[in-house]
Parts: C-alpha cells; sequence; structure tokens
C-alpha cells in the first residue's frame, strides 16, 4: 500500500514473474539428478493405440488386460472413498451456529479463531484438510473459496458469517477463483440461508490512497482505485469482492465492510515488501524514508470483527481501521529493521491500539 505508484508497478510485475522463474530451474535442475522421474508409459501406449487403430492393426493392450486395470483403479478408488466418508462423517455439522469464518488458517482468520476459543464462541470454518481430531467448540468443513458446496455447508445454519478469506499469491486466475468467485459463493450463501450479517474484511489496496493531495487525509469516501489491474491481482481482485459486496449490501443483505490498514502483530511481521525490501543482508526503504505507513495491530483489527459482528449497522457501511498514521523513519520500523524482517513489534505502539474502539464510537459504531 506505501510505495510509490510507479515503484509499486513494478515490484508486482516482478513478484507475479518470480514463482515461474525459479519453478523452472528448479525442476530442471531436479529432473538432472533423477529427483523426478520421467514418466511417458501411459501417453507412449494411447499414441501406439491410435497407430494401431489408424493401420488396421490389432490393439497393443488387450481387453482383458484393460479391464483388469480398471477393475483394480476403481476398487482402489471406491476402498478411498468409503474411508474418506467415514473420516468426513466423524465431523458433522450442528443445525446452526453463532459464527462461520473463511480463512482461519491465515495470519488475520488465526487471530480471530483464536479469539472466539478464548471466549467460548462456538465457530464453523472451512479447511482445506481436516484435522485428526476437532478442537472442542470448532466446526470443520472441508474445501475451498471457489467451491460453492463446501460455502453453503459453512454458511447454512450461521448467524454471523466472517469472510477473511483470499488468494494472497499466484496469477490472475488463483486470485480470480479463490477471492472474486469466492466472495459470490459466500453471498451466494448467506443471501440463502439469511445469515444475520456478513463481515466482509476488504483492504485499504481497494481506495486510491496516492490519488489525493500529498498528507491529505484518507478515509471511507475515498475513491476506489482507477488502475487496480496495475497494482497487482491481489488489489485488482479485492477491490471486485468489495464491489460485489456493497452491491449485494444495497440489495438487502445484512452486511458491513471493514478495510484494515496494513495488519502486523503474531503470524504477520511489521516487515513486509510494502515497508521495505531485504536486500544483501539489509532492508531497503524505497523512497525518502517519509512515506506514511497505515499500520494496524492485529488484535485491534479483531476487535473491530468482533464489535462490527453485534453492532447495528447492517447496511454495507465500510469503516477502515488504523493507527495514528507512521512514516518509515519511525522508531518502530526502525527497529524491525533493526532486529530482522521476522521480529514481530507490539510493545512499542500499544498506548495506540485503542484507537479503532475510540474511532467507532466516534461515528456510533460501538
Amino acid at each position: 500500500m506505501p510505495l510509490p505508484k510507479p515503484a509499486e508497478r513494478i515490484v508486482n510485475a516482478l513478484t507475479d514473474s518470480i514463482q515461474p522463474l525459479v519453478d523452472v530451474p528448479r525442476n530442471v535442475v531436479a529432473f538432472a539428478r533423477k529427483q523426478i522421474r520421467q514418466y511417458h508409459g501411459v501417453q507412449e501406449l494411447i499414441i501406439a493405440f491410435y497407430q494401431a487403430l489408424g493401420e488396421g492393426r490389432p490393439s497393443p493392450v488387450s481387453v482383458d488386460d484393460a479391464l483388469s486395470a480398471v477393475r483394480w483403479t476403481e476398487e482402489v478408488a471406491r476402498a478411498a472413498d468409503r474411508d474418506d466418508q467415514q473420516r468426513v462423517a466423524k465431523f458433522a455439522l450442528s443445525p446452526s451456529v453463532p459464527y462461520a469464518m473463511t480463512g482461519a488458517s491465515g495470519g488475520l482468520g488465526s487471530a480471530l479463531l483464536e479469539r472466539l476459543k478464548k471466549e467460548a464462541r462456538p465457530v464453523r470454518i472451512l479447511v482445506r484438510r481436516l484435522p485428526e481430531k476437532a478442537e472442542d467448540g470448532i466446526e470443520y468443513v472441508r474445501g475451498d473459496l471457489g467451491d460453492p458446496e463446501a460455502i453453503d455447508h459453512l454458511v447454512r445454519g450461521a448467524k454471523t458469517v466472517f469472510h477473511v478469506g483470499a488468494t494472497m499469491k499466484g496469477g490472475w486466475p488463483d486470485h480470480e477463483r479463490g477471492t472474486i468467485e469466492g466472495t459470490r459463493n459466500v453471498l451466494t450463501a448467506c443471501r440463502k440461508h439469511a445469515v444475520g450479517k456478513l463481515v466482509h474484511v476488504s483492504s485499504l489496496s481497494v481506495i486510491d490512497w496516492a490519488g489525493g493531495e500529498v498528507l491529505s487525509p484518507v478515509d471511507e469516501d475515498t475513491p476506489f482505485e482507477g488502475r487496480a489491474e496495475e497494482r497487482g491481482a491481489y488489489t485488482r481482485a479485492k477491490l471486485e469482492a468489495e464491489k460485489l459486496v456493497a452491491a449485494e449490501a444495497a440489495r438487502g443483505l445484512p452486511a458491513v465492510i471493514i478495510r484494515p490498514g496494513q495488519i502486523f502483530g503474531r503470524k504477520i511481521p511489521l516487515m513486509t515488501a510494502a515497508v521495505a525490501r531485504r536486500v544483501g543482508g539489509r532492508h531497503l526503504v524505497l523512497g525518502d524514508g517519509e512515506i506514511l505507513l497505515p499500520l494496524v495491530y492485529i488484535d485491534d483489527v479483531v476487535d473491530s470483527l468482533l464489535l462490527a459482528a453485534k453492532n447495528g449497522i447492517h447496511t454495507g457501511e465500510v469503516i477502515e481501521i488504523e493507527l495514528p498514521t507512521t512514516d518509515t523513519r519511525s522508531p518502530e520500523v526502525r527497529l524491525a529493521t533493526v532486529t530482522g524482517p521476522s521480529t514481530l513489534v507490539t510493545g512499542s505502539i500499544a498506548w495506540s491500539t485503542t484507537l479503532p474502539l475510540n474511532a467507532l464510537a466516534s461515528i456510533g459504531f460501538v
């Protein structure tokens, strides 16, 4: 978010290209070392089959051999399906649950889940893999955001839905499926099952934070980013997702949109690529060090989500959550750059952790 737009566009383009540049050479080396084995048996067999068919020769595989392979494959697959069904059956869903949430394994989602567990609030979460054993007070639905059936099971019977999940990496198809289609699936399920309220987590990246005058205020009325495609797949998808939620709220779905600033704390380090880049054992801060950072501590965001869930607002209101602005020369940022890229800074700005609550109270949110 706080990078200058021209620099950010370059960085985003490089970031999207890094993974293929790493994967291809790595796989070539692995293949050369015989860590990845070449296997074209099935492909060669299919080619031979069609060649024989075209030339009028007997098939290279007899019918009996083919039936034997199919029969064996079906037996293995059916046995695996039975085991999977028995495993899933152990995680039964109750008819109703106070909360359901996406993104429970992410930085913000896991903090929210931890708070709900601590306060003994039953919750149903979406997971890609079922755990060996269910935790007390937690229900599990296996699937991902792009799976409408899984999302339907997640939302059914929930009074409040926290939509925290979104695609964080990958190309545009990944973001489109996870963030945009995922949000559309959540909205469809919320409407179908008459959810009491949807709390949608958006991002400050969706607004044109750099388009105004220098040091001009950025608030809920700031226009959307007009060149989201150039900001990267994440911003583009989050913008489309927020628009979907706002449109559904305008049609009557009870919803509130939370836009956190740059979250830090717990699993999320302060020193991210939006603040500085790690180069040769040092942190490189782009610009003159006076870029304002819309920081927000993760526990404050969790507080805000829970307040949004129980408060009366529900017509698509947008609430931005952030601390007083901090520049990249601040003591907090300097401390993080000195102690390493994974250091979490929590105590040094603890004095301002009540800001989101005060900000919400000032507009009648609390």
